[in-house]
């Protein structure tokens, strides 16, 4: 059986219509919450999603206690995947670009997404560092802003010749290979370059990782270190929400690989993350798979995650 396909046959013979879960994605806009519980899912369907669960070592649970264990069991798994993919980046091109590349394209958002891992790579994080460390510490944003969007393709076109690049940075990005068409203000890539920009510079003289490394020992701290303030009190180039979800989906994995062990600080940070954004993924996953009395229980970003790699289970990943 295909979850996307309009319908199944069931263990008993019947004919039921499945649940179409949308791709996996770390987080849809800044601001969607999960949607208002509606119980519009077949009970024979639960049951088929929950049996091809159990032959991937996740049977159906009997209690909410059983369904909160499970879910944080999930959550942990899926948390452990993510380190061992990023720790293999992190293997492959270095830790500190590793990261810096995971960042940027956490802030591309969907379509998005591969242009910011190109901008990561015509970009790399040491060039920006070799080139603005001996500019003056309050210049420093304005400037490795100028560079990014300049290497993106985005910036504002004018009379002038473009700018020359420093060492290390380039070629530039065509305007084109941008998603822009009807792109939320607060999700365009020029604001989120902004935001890596800031990022970049906010930690420049230790470097990205050394920077997240010391700001991870609670949720709070991380969050406040990753999050990015809009202008004159406009919008944030990187909200608190879009925050939460680096730090669970990009900044702790990647700590944790590089700690090496089975257990981590990192790991234990991410057990006590409060609950992330929603999205499509996740509603659909409460819908179909929990009693309505026992969806309260997914409370925090860890079990949030184990609705995650559930639904990656069921799509065939995982």
């Amino acid at each position: 059986m295909d979850v996307g396909d309009p319908e199944t046959e069931l263990s008993s013979g019947a004919a039921a219509p499945t649940v179409s879960l949308s791709p996996l994605l770390e987080g849809a806009d800044d601001g969607v919450d999960d949607a208002d519980p509606v119980d519009s899912n077949d009970p024979q369907v639960t049951a088929e999603l929950w049996e091809r669960l159990a032959r991937r070592g996740y049977p159906r649970p009997m209690s909410v206690e059983e369904a909160a264990g499970l879910l944080e069991r999930a959550g942990d798994e899926r948390f452990r995947r993510k380190a061992a993919v990023l720790g293999r980046f992190a293997s492959e091109q270095g830790p500190e670009q590793a990261l810096y590349e995971a960042l940027l394209e956490a802030l591309g958002y969907r379509y998005n997404q591969q242009p910011f891992v190109k901008l990561a790579h015509a970009a790399p994080v040491a060039a920006l560092r070799r080139a603005a460390l001996p500019v003056l510490a309050q210049q420093r944003p304005m400037v490795l802003r100028h560079w990014l969007l300049a290497v993106s393709g985005l910036a504002d076109a004018g009379p002038a010749a473009p700018p020359r690049l420093p060492e290390g940075l380039g070629p530039a990005m065509e305007r084109k290979e941008w998603h822009l068409f009807r792109v939320r203000p607060s999700n365009h890539p020029a604001l989120r370059i902004n935001g890596a920009a800031q990022l970049v510079a906010r930690f420049l003289d230790g470097g990205l990782l050394s920077g997240l490394a010391s700001s991870s020992v609670a949720p709070r701290q991380l969050v406040v270190a990753l999050t990015v303030d809009g202008q004159d009190g406009g919008t944030a180039a990187i909200g608190a929400g879009r925050a939460r979800d680096l730090a669970v989906n990009v900044v702790l994995p990647m700590l944790h690989s590089l700690a090496g062990g089975e257990d981590s600080p990192h790991m234990d940070t991410y057990r006590r993350f409060p609950k992330l954004q929603g999205n499509e993924v996740l509603g659909e996953m409460v819908r179909q798979l929990l009693l309505e009395e026992w969806r309260p229980a997914v409370n925090s970003a860890r079990r949030q995650q184990g609705l995650l790699h559930l639904a990656a289970l069921l799509r065939g990943g995982g």
